[in-house]
């Protein structure tokens, strides 16, 4: 009810400008981010979320909340997360032929 009133009386924003609070990384240091993890993903090197977190404390010395890689993802476009899928077993008889 208290929010209602505050509302009404003009004293609070709107829902968009207290969501509008500042990232954790600026614009660059986001970009720098995204380059880091596509060359991970280029290598096919899989790359953890706490990995990601350690990375975004090594850049600016805040430690990000639990949820933020994926709020980070989310508003990355280029970014994909997906699950690592097992071998095909298939491929898998082609590694271990028998000569």
């Amino acid at each position: 009810m208290q929010t209602v009133l505050n509302r009404a009386h003009g004293d609070s924003g709107t829902r968009a400008e207290g969501h509008a609070k500042p990232h954790l990384l600026t614009p660059a240091q986001e970009a720098t981010l995204i380059e880091w993890c596509q060359l991970h993903s280029g290598s096919a090197t899989l790359l953890h979320v706490t990995n990601l977190r350690s990375c975004v404390f090594e850049i600016c010395g805040k430690q990000p909340g639990k949820n933020w890689a994926r709020r980070f993802i989310q508003r990355s476009p280029h970014l994909v997360s997906a699950k690592p899928r097992g071998l095909d077993p298939k491929r898998a008889q082609n590694f271990n032929r028998n000569h």
